[in-house]
């Protein structure tokens, strides 16, 4: 990190250290992760959810103040020397369904591994697919938009994105339970 590092997070919003440390953080973040010019704003309404372009986010910060968790992971890894593809394409706003292709070319070049092997897999490979087959069946049958393990995930995020707390994710899991009995879920 730079001299500056995130102690403009320290000061009050009405410095001309804390207007240049936004200015500093923007200029990194856009640099790094802006996608058709706008980020996540990290302002304490935003929260990171909310995508906007630089001036707006600036006077977010200004206003409002930054969500010290969300800008310092954030100035941190803007920071880093590497850059990967998954960097720019870790967006919140959607989640893909198919989780198939999460794992593909995870396995390249295996055709011919198995010359020796027993046939069959062993246990622990059993104990770990069924996992896998289970999450890969309808939520429900008859259901054609959601697997068991897409729905969980969607769920989990919905969790993650409002706050909601273990206990209360329980709750609403026990509750969706009971009015759709034929959803096989956890």
């Amino acid at each position: 990190m730079d001299n500056r590092g995130d102690k403009w997070l320290e000061v009050p919003k009405y410095t001309d250290e804390y207007s240049n440390g936004v200015k500093d953080f923007l200029r990194n973040a856009f640099s790094k992760y802006a996608i058709g010019g706008k980020i996540r704003c990290p302002c304490k309404n935003c929260k990171n959810n909310k995508w906007h372009g630089e001036s707006v986010i600036f006077d977010h910060l200004i206003c409002d103040g930054p969500c010290p968790m969300c800008v310092s992971y954030i100035y941190e890894v803007a920071h880093t020397t590497f850059s990967t593809k998954m960097d720019h394409d870790m967006g919140m706003g959607g989640l893909e369904d198919n989780f198939d292709d999460m794992f593909h070319g995870t396995y390249h070049n295996l055709e011919n591994c198995d010359e020796g092997l027993s046939k069959g897999p062993n246990t622990d490979v059993k104990n770990l697919y069924r996992p896998v087959e289970d999450g890969k069946q309808p939520l429900y049958h008859g259901c054609v938009r959601f697997s068991r393990l897409s729905f969980i995930v969607r769920l989990y995020h919905m969790k993650c994105l409002h706050g909601i707390s273990e206990s209360g994710f329980g709750d609403l899991l026990d509750i969706i339970n009971e009015a759709f009995p034929e959803a096989q879920l956890p």
